[in-house]
């Protein structure tokens, strides 16, 4: 340590660093100061080695200005920098996250990486767009773009033949909505989707939006029409086929599926009620667990699981109501 009078000013080499080991750090603090400054274009790089290049560490193994950390080998004052500035991106990413409300699952999806990238690729003092931009002008151009590539994917239509596939489901505010979907060799793509709010749900009514869908696609493009089984959907199907008998109607494996576990529940047979039974012992036990504050309460405190109310609307109903139970 240098003395200046009766004062003692530097830093004191650590004694638990041999000679040699503080020569090596020396010099790969020095060859990473002279890797950092060629990327930035501080100089050419000459046609010396790089034991050449490296200045003599015999000169500087004194103990003076010395790494005297062997964790900090690897690193300069501009590594902690850039960490320090990094943290604070970071930083903000989460508070936009936070405050927004946004779910931390959107940090999985390929548009937020493609979105990042983009950023750090744009011009020197790029700024997001406005409110008004985004909701007007960047909406038209996005819908634009999908429409371009949905048409490249349509193409394929006249040679593979589509699939036109009609579901029935009620929105948040309870209004009841039909969802028209083209179904073919590359995928699924959403068409259309209809109120149903001042409508019965006839034979007719149902029939109406699938043949403006196919005739919108083209009569001999359309392969099949795939509803749900009930009386109505059943008839609409018919509707179709007389009016295009190359198109045949078939119904939902799903919905099949469901009617028929639907049906053994409500077997009164002797060898099968024993489904049923259980069935709404189940069914009974969950309602008077989530529907009494203690017992819930309890349930809880020994529970990591959720117990779920199945709504007998959706598909696969009963199956999903017995693995709830015996996965808690």
């Amino acid at each position: 340590m240098p003395w200046d009078g009766d004062k003692q000013i530097g830093i004191k080499t650590c004694a638990g660093v041999s000679v040699a080991n503080r020569a090596k750090y020396i010099r790969e603090e020095e060859e990473a100061q002279y890797k950092s400054k060629k990327s930035r274009g501080f100089f050419e790089p000459s046609s010396q080695s790089q034991a050449q290049r490296t200045p003599s560490v015999s000169s500087q193994s004194n103990g003076y200005g010395g790494i005297g950390s062997p964790a900090l080998g690897h690193r300069n004052i501009s590594d902690f920098l850039d960490e320090g500035c990094r943290n604070e991106v970071d930083s903000k990413v989460y508070r936009f996250l936070y405050a927004c409300g946004i779910a931390f699952n959107v940090l999985h999806s390929p548009y937020w990486h493609g979105m990042v990238s983009a950023i750090n690729d744009a011009p020197k003092g790029y700024k997001s767009p406005g409110y008004d931009k985004t909701r007007t002008v960047g909406l038209d151009h996005e819908k634009a773009k999908i429409s371009h590539s949905l048409n490249r994917m349509t193409s394929s239509w006249t040679d593979h033949g589509v699939s036109i596939v009609s579901d029935g489901w009620t929105n948040v505010k309870g209004k009841p909505l039909i969802s028209i979907l083209a179904v073919f060799v590359s995928g699924a793509i959403f068409l259309s989707a209809y109120d149903y709010l001042d409508k019965f749900k006839t034979a007719i009514n149902i029939a109406e939006p699938l043949l403006e869908t196919i005739e919108r696609i083209g009569p001999y493009n359309v392969i099949q029409v795939s509803t749900d089984n009930a009386p109505n959907c059943k008839a609409a199907g018919a509707i179709i086929e007389d009016k295009y008998p190359n198109i045949f109607w078939s119904g939902c494996l799903v919905h099949t599926l469901n009617l028929l576990m639907h049906n053994v529940v409500k077997n009164k047979n002797e060898q099968y009620k024993w489904i049923g039974d259980l069935y709404k012992k189940g069914r009974q036990m969950i309602k008077f667990i989530t529907n009494h504050s203690n017992t819930h309460g309890f349930f809880y405190s020994r529970s990591r699981l959720e117990l779920l109310k199945i709504a007998r609307t959706r598909f696969g109903s009963y199956y999903l109501t017995f693995r709830c139970l015996l996965k808690v």
